[in-house]
């Protein structure tokens, strides 16, 4: 009999975004609610949650509230006015606003680290805190945010949204004007097991929301497919196929598209001057004749909208292999909705057997969680997909 031992991997907590939003009608989420089990297997990656819906971010939220917090740019989070002792009594009637809250949220987690957390009241003196997460500005905790800190920010929120607000995982390099520390290393040196992963390169994204004339950009990867059958759009400025970053933020939404997409990262008519060693692309053009280095480049498992062991719209059999293969079995799934059937179908039936069952390895591409699982131990597709690997589904894909 044949034994397989591996070396217990330990890992500290740290906060994931897995914002709760409906399918039908993205409902306001507060950016707080978090699996602390994904959280603590997730430390040091470079991978992130996209669920911020369109809506929380865009034009709608940013710019009707636009006036109301000018100090947010132009001084510390953390200074003397805007704590609950005694901020402008502005922010405390914004904070009234479930759009202002959701998208402070975003900005704090976006900025700070995981070990930093503010505290704000709002006009009903009811209390609000607001805990980091990314660390691409932790100097704004207690400096302005100077210009290229409101790029990091703004990169960090553009490569975090997904239009219907719907749970996917993706893979995050930095441009060199992104802040390098311990919260971004894992931005500039990815491990194997996430390059392996998150192979297929979607695109970047930069701009900055905080300036008075927000610059919002997307450019086509690599890899990005196109997917238009489901959407009603004028793909001709597009070269008849519209990109998947650019329809992950938009989908239908032709003004957004035009708005957003400034073409491709690299090759022939490139917006971006150079793709760097470690797959992040640097120097993208926007169109107020910058060129920015705060830039983030995505990668993913697949392009789907949403993770396949996640309910939400339809997926797309074209765009991934388990997508086809829960179509072929379950065609509502494909034509209607990818409901709780149909996510259960991508856990059980995409691979030699169930990711909550303990057997031989797995292919890493079998699934989104499979991806997902061994992007953070490539153990359990190369070796034997073990004890832990069943619990590191239970964690990841739940």
């Amino acid at each position: 009999m044949l034994y397989i031992f591996r070396a217990t991997v330990t890992t500290s907590a740290i906060a994931v975004a897995c914002l709760a939003c409906s399918l039908q009608e993205p409902r306001p989420a507060e950016p707080s609610e978090h699996s602390a089990a994904a959280l603590e297997l997730m430390e040091g990656t470079s991978l992130k949650w996209n669920r911020i819906a369109w809506n929380r971010i865009a034009w709608n939220s940013i710019s009707s509230a636009e006036h109301k917090w000018h100090e947010l740019r132009v001084g510390p989070l953390a200074s003397t006015s805007l704590p609950s002792a005694g901020p402008d009594p502005r922010l405390k009637e914004a904070l009234l606003d479930e759009h202002v809250r959701a998208v402070l949220g975003y900005i704090v987690e976006c900025a700070l680290p995981p070990s930093s957390e503010l505290h704000f009241d709002d006009l009903n003196g009811e209390p609000l805190t607001f805990t980091g997460l990314h660390g691409l500005a932790p100097t704004w905790e207690n400096q302005a945010c100077d210009v290229s800190c409101q790029r990091s920010v703004t990169a960090c929120l553009l490569a975090r949204v997904n239009y219907f607000g719907e749970r996917n995982l993706m893979a995050w390099r930095r441009g060199s004007g992104i802040p390098e520390n311990e919260h971004t290393a894992a931005m500039e040196n990815p491990s194997t097991g996430v390059k392996n992963s998150f192979h297929l390169e979607e695109g970047a994204v930069w701009g900055n929301i905080f300036q008075t004339e927000p610059e919002i950009h997307t450019c086509r990867g690599v890899d990005s497919v196109a997917q238009v059958s489901l959407l009603n759009i004028d793909v001709e400025a597009y070269g008849g196929a519209v990109p998947m970053a650019a329809m992950r933020m938009c989908y239908g939404d032709q003004d957004c598209l035009d708005e957003v997409y400034a073409g491709p990262c690299g090759g022939t008519d490139a917006v971006c001057q150079e793709r760097r060693a470690n797959g992040g692309y640097h120097g993208c053009a926007a169109a107020d004749g910058d060129t920015y280095t705060e830039v983030i480049t995505i990668h993913r498992a697949n392009f789907d909208i949403h993770a396949d062991f996640i309910p939400g719209h339809s997926l797309d059999p074209a765009l991934s292999s388990c997508a086809a293969e829960v179509a072929d079995l379950l065609p509502a799934c494909r034509d209607d909705w990818h409901d709780e059937t149909c996510a259960a179908l991508a856990l059980d039936e995409c691979g030699s057997h169930s990711v909550y069952e303990s057997g031989l390895p797995l292919d890493r591409h079998a699934n989104l969680c499979t991806a997902y699982v061994c992007a953070l131990d490539s153990f359990c597709c190369e070796v034997l997909w073990d004890q832990k690997c069943t619990t590191d589904a239970n964690d990841l894909c739940k």
